[in-house]
């Protein structure tokens, strides 16, 4: 099993829980779109629909691929259709490895944020370094990743930029004041096959106590993923996507 690292991790908290939720999704570095390998697709508008909580509003993402499928556009509305977050990435001749990305926020409460992110790989190809800055081009974290002699990730070194404009007796009267963390990934633990089922075409149907349904458009593309928990042989419906795939013209 081949694990790589995705580029959209979101460090700025130094939690552990946060740290555990990030490193599962580095995990997925520059994965393609859920989609068939051959389809030619331009873009995909995605509606999620949470159910476990009646208090939660679905919510809408339109998502830009390039032709390797991967994603160089991120659009995020809130139930009202207005945009709160845009996510850009740049890639390299190839289009499959990342080089750049622009977090951008909309937030009627604070305003415009954003902060970029850079990528360095190693000579194995695997993404080595990510370093992040805010909108003055001032650093605000370093992630070094440390791969073993397999090629997994096994650990993060992680800096922490904190810039003050002005300096206090809290950052001893300096502007700038750093600290490094060290973090382990966990090695890969591979789910029981009993209990992890895939249907014909690969989409994954079951895992545990979660099940999966689909409704394919005539490209064998889901258009439609309805999530459920089974608990004392009850159903109960957990969440659905609606994905609206827009195809490229031949």
């Amino acid at each position: 099993m081949k694990l790589t690292l995705i580029t959209t991790f979101l460090f700025l908290q130094l939690t552990h829980s946060t740290f555990s939720q990030d490193i599962n999704s580095i995990l997925n570095h520059e994965l393609k779109a859920d989609v068939r390998s051959d389809s030619a697709i331009d873009n995909i508008t995605i509606i999620n629909k949470l159910f476990d909580d009646p208090q939660t509003k679905a919510s809408t993402k339109i998502v830009v691929l390039n032709s390797n499928l991967m994603e160089t556009t991120l659009l995020e509305y809130d139930d009202n259709f207005k945009m709160i977050s845009r996510y850009s990435t740049q890639y390299d001749a190839s289009g499959k490895r990342s080089i750049v990305s622009k977090f951008e926020n909309f937030s009627t409460e604070t305003g415009y944020s954003s902060r970029m992110e850079y990528y360095g790989y190693n000579d194995k190809g695997n993404l080595a370094t990510i370093t992040c800055k805010n909108r003055t081009d001032k650093a605000l974290k370093n992630v070094d990743i440390i791969y073993n002699q397999e090629g997994h990730p096994i650990e993060l070194l992680i800096t922490t930029t904190f810039n003050n404009d002005v300096p206090t007796s809290n950052t001893e009267n300096s502007p700038h004041r750093q600290i490094t963390e060290k973090i382990q990934i966990p090695s890969a633990k591979l789910n029981d096959s009993s209990l992890v089922k895939y249907n014909d075409l690969g989409d994954l149907v079951k895992d545990g106590e979660i099940e999966f349904e689909y409704k394919y458009d005539r490209k064998s593309n889901w258009i439609k993923k309805t999530k459920y928990i089974v608990s004392n042989g009850k159903k109960s419906k957990l969440a659905e996507v609606l994905r609206t795939i827009k195809y490229r013209q031949s």
